[in-house]
Parts: structure tokens; C-alpha cells; sequence
């Protein structure tokens, strides 16, 4: 089956509805992730992070994935993945 249609179709509604307000830059966030885990078999694999999702990223100092992930974050409208630690942690 293909799903790539299905994908594009869903991917442009949601960010219809991100910019209308109705939906979380999140929501998009889980629907790219989940497309690139499930669909593309690339299960380690994320384009969008939100700090308490992966805590131990920030332990290992791995800074060309969270200089990655903070500008995918950026495309959609998500926060730096440190200012999530420092909301997080205040």
C-alpha cells in the first residue's frame, strides 16, 4: 500500500491547522516522527524533539544532533530544545 499519499495529504492539513492555531507545532511533530519511524523503518531516527522525550541527548552533549534537531524544531514552529530544559527544569 502506498502511503506516501496519505502522508502528503495529512502532513498539508496539519500544518493548515497549526497555522490556524487548531493544532500544536507538537501535533506535527509526532506525525513527521511517526511517518520516519513507522513507514520509512528508520526507527531510531527523529526530526522533531521535545526535551522529555530524550533526556540522556542533552546528557551526552551531542551537539550536531540537538544543533539538528533545534533547527527542524524551528521549521515548525517548536522551541529550542534548550529553552524545553530550562521550562522543564523551572
Amino acid at each position: 500500500m502506498d502511503y506516501q499519499g496519505y502522508y502528503d495529504y495529512y502532513e498539508e492539513k496539519m500544518l493548515e491547522c497549526v497555522k490556524k492555531g487548531q493544532c500544536t507545532p507538537m501535533d506535527l511533530a509526532s506525525l513527521r516522527n511517526s511517518y520516519k519511524q513507522r513507514i520509512l523503518n528508520e526507527p531510531q531516527e527523529y526530526l522533531f524533539l521535545d526535551f522529555q522525550m530524550i533526556p540522556s541527548l542533552m546528557a551526552k552533549k551531542d551537539f550536531n544532533k540537538i544543533k539538528q534537531f533545534n533547527e527542524n524544531n524551528k521549521t515548525i514552529g517548536l522551541p529550542s530544545i534548550e529553552y524545553q530544559r530550562f521550562r522543564y527544569e523551572f
